[in-house]
């Protein structure tokens, strides 16, 4: 015998089948407005783009902040602004979505018992990046020792690998869940970056 399918699990395999369609990010919302996106970081994010050659020159003439977020994929064709652009660009981008943030934990000793210093950082996913390599610089140990007549510094966890976890940290996250944010927790032995949902 044969069942009909309940919605719910057509609709997570339709997801399934296809997940860029489906996906948050992709997903347009009204509630965005131009007002809501950070311009100059736009253009900027624009110009770093050709730059670095990843976008072709010729969007250098582009002026219309929609025609970049279409350029940069983050707008429709229609103009709808997508949920990608809030959380890329957006001014504030935890007021229409809570899941934009990231907590950050050190930790003294080994263990959660006790901690040194704590924060969630809110803001767009540059202002996200920026603020945990700092946190990160703030409570890493620097290692000096002389070559000649200069001394050369080094974090104790390199600074490249640093980077490419919380890179992974933010961009490989869910945007399904508003209760689950990644987080970052330094220990004196190690440093634990956790992405639930994902």
């Amino acid at each position: 015998t044969t069942a009909l399918m309940p919605r719910q699990m057509y609709e997570e395999r339709l997801k399934l089948s296809n997940p860029n369609r489906f996906c948050w990010e992709n997903k347009p919302n009204s509630e965005i407005r131009l007002e809501n996106i950070n311009i100059e970081l736009l253009f900027q994010t624009l110009h770093d783009g050709i730059n670095s050659r990843r976008i072709h020159a010729s969007a250098m003439t582009l002026r219309d902040p929609i025609k970049i977020m279409q350029k940069l994929g983050v707008a429709q064709k229609d103009g709808a602004i997508l949920n990608a652009a809030n959380v890329l660009f957006g001014i504030e981008p935890s007021i229409l979505h809570t899941q934009c943030k990231v907590r950050l934990a050190r930790f003294e000793g080994t263990d959660k018992r006790i901690f040194r210093d704590q924060t969630v950082c809110e803001g767009n996913l540059f202002e996200q990046y920026d603020t945990i390599i700092d946190f990160c610089l703030k409570h890493l140990n620097i290692a000096g020792r002389m070559d000649s007549k200069y001394r050369q510094d080094t974090l104790t966890v390199p600074y490249e690998a640093i980077k490419e976890a919380t890179i992974n940290m933010i961009c490989h996250r869910s945007w399904n869940y508003q209760n689950m944010t990644p987080s970052l927790a330094i220990y004196d032995d190690r440093m634990v970056f956790q992405n639930p949902g994902s």
